[in-house]
């Protein structure tokens, strides 16, 4: 369970109204800047288990963007030619996430992370559709293994990946998140599903901490 500051309820969590609210939140608002976004915590306020994957990115954004850096759009035609180029189809959470939400960056989150001594890779930008095409591509004429995809990157440039094995066919709900490092050439599991590992960035040990304490 994750309890994402500024979010109210029996146990800080998001149950099935909050998703319902999430549904009335507009896409156009994925520009806005963060501070704006604190109000959209009222979505969240409801007990049960936050199960939903565009209210775990939503809580991610408000704990952890700052201000200055507005939430990137995404558009649903770009993301389908980043599926074309790579003949696959992202996972249902990581679709539905992005589409609703957008991509949140976080300057603050890697010293939090060292601050609060927690054994997690720092997630440094979740990537736009045509990122997602250029990095997988480019690094993979550099050493990135050709059944990875990346779909973001930690601040020395490793990435973090979908498994083109695990997305490939018929569409699914989840699939695993690995992590890839540039320097030593290994690869590693993250995590089971996207919404798990966005999930570990607002759990309790990040709980009272927010992108204005670093």
């Amino acid at each position: 369970r994750y309890r994402p500051r500024g979010v109210t309820g029996a146990a800080g969590d998001v149950g099935a109204g909050g998703r319902a609210g999430m549904v009335a939140w507009s896409r156009e608002q994925a520009l806005t800047p963060i501070a704006d976004l604190e109000l959209m915590s009222v979505i969240i306020n409801l007990g049960g288990v936050m199960d939903s994957a565009e209210a775990i990115l939503l809580a991610f954004a408000v704990q952890w963007s700052e201000p200055i850096f507005p939430i990137k759009r995404v558009e649903h035609g770009d993301l389908q030619d980043a599926e074309l180029a790579f003949g696959i189809r992202f996972p249902e959470d990581y679709r539905a996430a992005i589409l609703s939400v957008g991509l949140p960056y976080s300057s603050a989150l890697l010293s939090a992370i060292v601050d609060q001594n927690v054994d997690l890779r720092v997630l440094s930008e979740l990537f736009p559709p045509k990122t997602i095409i250029e990095q997988t591509l480019s690094w993979r004429e550099i050493g990135l293994p050709a059944n990875l995809i990346a779909i973001a990157d930690d601040v020395s440039g490793n990435k973090f990946c979908f498994d083109v094995a695990d997305i490939q066919g018929e569409a699914v709900v989840s699939a695993p998140v690995y992590f890839w490092d540039h320097d030593f050439d290994y690869v590693t599991f993250v995590a089971s599903s996207f919404s798990e590992w966005i999930g570990s960035y607002i759990g309790e040990w990040s709980e009272g901490l927010s992108h204005e304490d670093f």
